[in-house]
């Protein structure tokens, strides 16, 4: 295995593909475990309709060979699948490339009511959504709150895997021709993954194939704030984290989030939040 990794959530056998498999209704949406496998050799999964939870999967590079409704099927990067309970899913992988997927087991009270609300419940549902950067972001957080497994670490990991959810139901619904409104995904997809490098409306405007002033007028129908606004907000977010969880200096801290001048990010800072970075941080001292 080139990198490979299992977090459950319950004290299980690790060695077994059924360990954390649970139906609960205890909370509205729980993580049972999640993963990610890379690997250039061979492999074959069968649950045999033995798993009492849900099956979310994400494949980021390579190809599957999936039986699905008594049919095979190859599965490309970007394709996401969604097996519900007591589904037997089979698949396989050639070792004539490499495979890379993220994956979730997951389920909840509100589980089923939830995906049937953003649409992916057309089970076993598949579709390719192309590479998403925001999932694969939101994968990396629910990893590091299940290896953490700090107070609160199970409803920290329900967002998360909400979060997912919530993203891939926006992602598909704004590729949709019929849909209205235009997506905004590569722009979204570059904010959060590029907040701490020089970002310009132009350049954003620019991923969506729009003119500045169209852009701006399409963010602002979906988020009800401007660009920039939406950039400053993901900005002071990963400041809060880290200034939280580190003792980096409020100058590097300004820095790792995009800003080059300390005192243009504590006036920014203070303004969303009321204090400035200092004060914030000696709350959690």
């Amino acid at each position: 295995m080139k990198h490979c990794s299992f977090r459950a959530l319950q004290d299980a056998d690790p060695y077994s593909v059924f360990s954390c498999n649970r139906a609960s209704a205890e909370q509205s949406l729980m993580v049972n475990s999640a993963g990610i496998t890379n690997t250039p050799f061979y492999f074959s999964t069968d649950s045999r309709g033995r798993r009492l939870d849900y099956y979310f999967m994400y494949i980021t590079d390579g190809e599957l060979q999936c039986q699905l409704n008594g049919q095979v099927k190859l599965l490309t990067a970007g394709t996401v699948l969604i097996f519900p309970p007591a589904y037997r899913y089979v698949y396989t992988h050639s070792p004539t490339s490499e495979i890379c997927y993220y994956y979730a087991h997951f389920t909840g009270g509100e589980a089923e009511a939830l995906l049937n609300r953003y649409g992916l419940s057309d089970y076993p549902f598949l579709k390719n959504i192309g590479k998403s950067q925001r999932i694969i972001s939101y994968f990396d957080q629910l990893f590091s709150a299940i290896s953490k497994k700090d107070e609160y670490f199970e409803q920290e990991c329900a967002l998360k895997l909400g979060s997912i959810l919530l993203h891939l139901a926006k992602r598909i619904r704004n590729a949709d021709p019929k849909s209205e409104e235009h997506s905004l995904n590569r722009s979204l997809d570059y904010l959060h993954t590029r907040f701490q490098e020089p970002i310009n409306l132009e350049m954003l405007a620019n991923l969506e194939n729009l003119s500045v002033s169209r852009y701006c007028a399409v963010f602002k129908k979906h988020y009800g704030i401007s660009p920039i606004q939406y950039l400053i907000g993901i900005r002071i977010e990963n400041a809060c984290e880290l200034l939280k969880s580190t003792d980096i200096s409020i100058q590097d801290c300004a820095h790792s989030c995009g800003y080059a001048n300390e005192y243009f990010f504590n006036r920014q800072f203070k303004k969303h939040t009321g204090i400035p970075p200092s004060k914030f941080r000696a709350q959690f001292l």
